[in-house]
Formats: structure tokens, sequence, C-alpha cells
């Protein structure tokens, strides 16, 4: 940031002329600048996040990037630096001049402890005599003479070489002097335990010999791992299968298409009739997957059967497809409401939602391979109801839902469409609609039981 700064501003060395104009025959801009280190909010690209997370995230002003076009942020929370054309910046305020500078660490704690004998001690034992210095191999030992061989690791007495003593003439004076270690333990006498300090604790180093794997038992967790849990049940997992007539080889697959199938004729999807000349008749198609649980093991095999929305014509087999949902504004404000007032949340999800939507268009789909009729092989299925695939599945959903609240007392939202309010007396209930997602909450919990219910 200094070097950028000096860069841009004029010099008295060449002339009050800026070093960027002498290079590049040109006036610097100045309107770009703003103070550094101050808290900065650079907008979040909405592919790098989910649609309903927040657009920013608070950073702080670093400077300008040498290779790009824009402004360099460090964001608080992870320490990442996040380059950014488009930042809001709040000079007056600074987050890293708000950071509590800690003290100095004290140990007045330690002068509790010692006695007065004991700090004399030390501080005659670490005083060498100014006539003579000690020999370089003198090791210094508060202890007493009985704890010289106790200090000493037992997995390090078999290698333990004792320094040897001081010759005499070298033998420091009795001030400086400290009795070596060695490997015979002495027994002093009773004057000596009565007038000798008790020794300081000397904190030995854990030395970990055993390199052996450490398993989840000798722990004592006996939890099944989630990442094995399929593999305790005796569940046949078959593979996905690359086309519709390999599946119905698989006993897996075929019963899975069955319920789809079955499930399509009990809701009265379509109706099947015979094929009108010149009309357009879009694909069905399977698609399978592995449905899984919450903690990733394997649930269920599941098939699905889907129309071909590519082969959809404009204004003969859909008209409006654009489908309303909830801004995150809205969400926001209706979860601070309901915070505020100590409001119960529930969060609700529609089972194949798109299949409740009623079409008013007419389209016709070809019947679901492997399931043809025997007598009746060269007729078509009018579609009475929605299907996944389709161009306007979410609208006719939306549709769907919104006139069956709407008849049980909910009103829209003019601010926002997917916002369903409900008031009776005192009352007051809020319905945010997202697609298949729905947030409900009440001011009474009888309102919330009976909206359930009836949502149902």
């Amino acid at each position: 940031m200094t070097t950028y700064l000096l860069n841009i501003l004029p010099s008295k060395t060449i002339n009050f002329e800026s070093p960027l104009k002498m290079l590049y025959q040109k006036d610097p801009s100045y309107s770009h600048l703003h103070v550094f280190g101050c808290l900065c909010y650079p907008l979040i690209p909405s592919t790098t996040i989910h649609k309903l997370q927040p657009r920013s995230t608070p950073c702080v002003f670093l400077g300008y990037p040498s290779n790009h076009r824009g402004y360099k942020c460090l964001e608080l929370s992870s320490n990442k630096i996040i380059i950014c054309r488009h930042v809001i910046f709040d000079e007056t305020t600074f987050p890293y001049a708000k950071i509590h500078t800690p003290k100095p660490t004290t140990y007045t704690f330690l002068d509790d402890d010692l006695s007065p004998n004991i700090l004399n001690h030390l501080f005659t034992q670490t005083q060498p005599d100014p006539n003579q210095s000690p020999p370089a191999h003198q090791i210094y030992q508060p202890s007493s003479p009985t704890s010289n061989h106790q200090n000493i690791p037992p997995n390090l007495n078999s290698s333990y070489q004792p320094p040897t003593s001081p010759s005499p003439t070298t033998r420091p004076s009795p001030q400086s002097c400290t009795t070596p270690l060695s490997h015979t333990p002495v027994t002093p006498s009773h004057s000596q335990i009565t007038n000798q300090p008790s020794p300081l604790p000397i904190f030995q180093p854990i030395l970990q010999t055993d390199s052996k794997p450490v398993t989840r038992s000798q722990h004592g967790i006996f939890k099944p791992n989630p990442k094995y849990c399929a593999l305790h049940k005796h569940v046949t997992k078959s593979p996905l299968p690359k086309n519709p007539v390999s599946a119905f080889k698989d006993s897996n697959w075929k019963m899975a298409k069955d319920d789809e199938y079955n499930a399509l004729i009990k809701n009265k999807t379509w109706d099947l009739v015979p094929r009108p000349p010149d009309v357009n008749v879009i694909r069905s198609m399977w698609i399978f997957r592995h449905k899984e649980k919450s903690d990733g093991s394997f649930e269920r095999h599941k098939a699905r059967l889907v129309g071909d929305g590519a082969g959809q014509q404009v204004d003969i087999d859909c008209g409006e497809t654009f489908s309303l949902v909830v801004k995150p504004a809205t969400i926001q404000i209706v979860l601070s409401i309901a915070m505020s007032k100590s409001w119960q949340i529930h969060q609700l999800d529609a089972k194949n939602a798109f299949l409740h939507g009623e079409l008013k268009e007419t389209m016709y789909m070809h019947q679901p391979l492997g399931f043809k009729d025997s007598t009746n092989p060269h007729h078509v299925c009018l579609l009475r109801k929605s299907l996944y695939g389709l161009k306007q599945a979410p609208r006719t959903w939306y549709k769907r839902f919104a006139d069956y609240v709407s008849s049980i007392g909910f009103s829209q939202s003019n601010c926002d469409h997917s916002l369903f309010i409900y008031k009776k007396g005192t009352h007051i209930a809020y319905l945010l609609l997202y697609v298949d997602d729905i947030i409900l909450t009440t001011s009474s919990d009888n309102m919330r039981k009976s909206i359930i219910s009836l949502l149902s």
C-alpha cells in the first residue's frame, strides 16, 4: 500500500511529478483511494455461495492488487484474501484497532507458595563465587541426595552415566558446589532432613515407546462408524442401470419402477387415449438413483418417471413457466419477528410436490417404457397433472399451493407473493414458500397444529 501511494503521489526529486506520470505519461487518479485498514464489505458472487446466504462479509481493507482491478480485502472470520471491484467502505471503523493487547504475564502467585528459606536457598545455590568459577560439568541440583536416583526416569537408568567428581585442584567453594548425580543412594541423617528444604518438583517428560496403533475399542468407543454403516447391513445394493431395459432385469430396480408407476396411476396423472393426428408427443424417461439416509447409509432404490421438457413447444405445450419464490429479505424479517416474540418455527417439506400441480395445457406423452398397455400399444398419455421435467411444473405446483392456502384463510402479501399471512382474532401466522420448502411460524401452538393438519 505504501509503495502504491508513493508511485502515484508527486515527488520533489522529479519536479513534483508522480512516478506513474513519468513512466506512462498520464495523470494518476485518486478517486478510488480509501483509508487503509478500514472496515469494508466486498460483494460475494452468487455462484460461490448458497442462494439464501448473505451477499457480503466483514473484511479489512488491505490495498490494491497489482494484477487485478479492484480492492484487496482480508476476511475477518477466515483470514482469506478477497479481491473484488464492488466494495462498500466504512472508513470510520477499524477492526484491528479494537483488538485488546494482553498485559505481560506476572508470576506473583509463586511468591505465596515459596517460603523465605526456599527462596534464600535458591539464591545461594545460583550465585557463583566471585573468586572462583565452578567447573563446567557441575549440574545444579536443589533437591536432597535421596532424590538423585529417584528423579532419573526408570527407562533411562540402564544407559545413564553419572558425571565424574571434580578434581581436588578445581574443587569449587562450598557456596556454589552441588552434589553430582550418583547411582548409590545416600541416607541422610535426621538433622539433614530437618534442616534441608523440601525439594522442588521436577517434571519429567513422558516418553512414549509404544508406537502401536490404538483401536476404537481400546478407547472405549463401540458406536458404529457412519462411514461403514452400509457394510454392516445385509442390503443388496444394485448398481445404477445404464438403460431402462437393463433395469428390468434387476429385481430391485423392477420393484422400484413398479412402485413409481402404481403411484402415478393412483394419482390419476394421465388418461390413456388414442393419439390424435398432428400433435406434439413428448418422451417419457426413467431416472434411477440410490436414495440415502441422513447418515450416508443406503436406504432404498428410487426410480422416477419424468417428462422430456426439451421436447415441449412454447404456446402449444406450455405457456408461462416463471414460478415465484420467497425473497431472502422476507425470510429474515419473518424469522426476526418470530425470534423477538418467542414463536415456534417449523420447516415443512412437500413430498413429490410437482406431481400435485394440475395442467391447463393439453399435453401428450408416450407410454412409459416397460408399461405399455398390451391392448392399446399405440395409445398415448393425456397428462392431467404435472410431471417432473416439464417446464411449467414449478408454476403449476405454486398455483395449486397458493389456491389451497387461500381457501383456508391465508392471504398473500403485496410485497412478496410467496408470503402468506393468516389472522384470526389476536392470533397470527406467517407461511413462507420456496418451491417445495415451507417455513411456518404462529403465535399459538393450537393454530400451528391445526394448520399443519390442513397442509398434510
